[in-house]
């Protein structure tokens, strides 16, 4: 893993976390907001709001089934996929899973792309039980990772400023990469809640149509989020 963390510290190829501004002025500005939102947050911690009820991402080819926009301004520290139906394979011989690209293997191939930067968000190097992460300068690979619940996907760390109606992609991994989707197949359909931190969600929440989520995932701590 030390290469890649070595390489998520750069700010210059596509695949680095777009958080990581390179402008001095735009790095002190996002990192007071984030401390001055974690300091009323931390006892609150952050909730899981449904962004999309159905969002369904193909194993081969862009749709604009995938896209989804914020329903608030804030935070976000993660991002949670139900699956709904579908499946999809990084082969024709391999069985189609709920998220990647063969069972046997148990290797990921989901992200969440910024459809403006054209950006992966999640998953990173340092998203939370990530077990391998595959990526160079000019493309990502699968990952592995701890989970329990084999109809969830939760992916959490970096944090992010986002804004309400800002467009964002569930993607497969070959399709973002634009290679070796000759012989993949399938599209897999999810729902996709985003972990708001408290700051920005008590605002918002009263006056978007985002469902509340907190209580069957537990709520995570702003801190814990921010500082890990």
């Amino acid at each position: 893993f030390g290469s890649s963390f070595t390489q998520a510290k750069h700010c210059f190829t596509r695949f680095c976390v777009p958080s990581c501004l390179c402008e001095v002025e735009q790095m002190i500005g996002l990192l007071l907001s984030m401390f001055l939102c974690a300091a009323p947050a931390a006892a609150e911690g952050g909730q899981w709001v449904r962004q999309s009820q159905k969002v369904c991402f193909s194993a081969r080819e862009r749709l604009d089934s995938e896209l989804f926009q914020s329903q608030q301004t804030g935070f976000v520290a993660g991002v949670r996929f139900h699956f709904l139906s579908g499946g999809v394979s990084c082969a024709t011989t391999s069985p189609l899973t709920k998220f990647g690209c063969d069972n046997s293997a148990e290797v990921l191939a989901t992200l969440v792309v910024s459809e403006v930067k054209d950006v992966v968000m999640y998953p990173s190097p340092v998203t939370e039980d990530i077990t391998h992460f595959g990526f160079s300068d000019t493309s990502i690979g699968g990952y592995t990772m701890r989970r329990i619940d084999d109809d969830i996907l939760t992916l959490i760390q970096p944090v992010y400023s986002v804004q309400r109606g800002e467009t964002f992609r569930v993607m497969y991994t070959e399709v973002f990469n634009d290679a070796s989707v000759s012989d993949n197949r399938g599209t897999s359909c999810v729902s996709v809640d985003f972990l708001v931190l408290s700051c920005g969600l008590n605002e918002n929440a009263s006056v978007h149509n985002g469902t509340l989520h907190s209580e069957d995932a537990g709520e995570a701590s702003v801190v814990d989020v921010l500082l890990q």
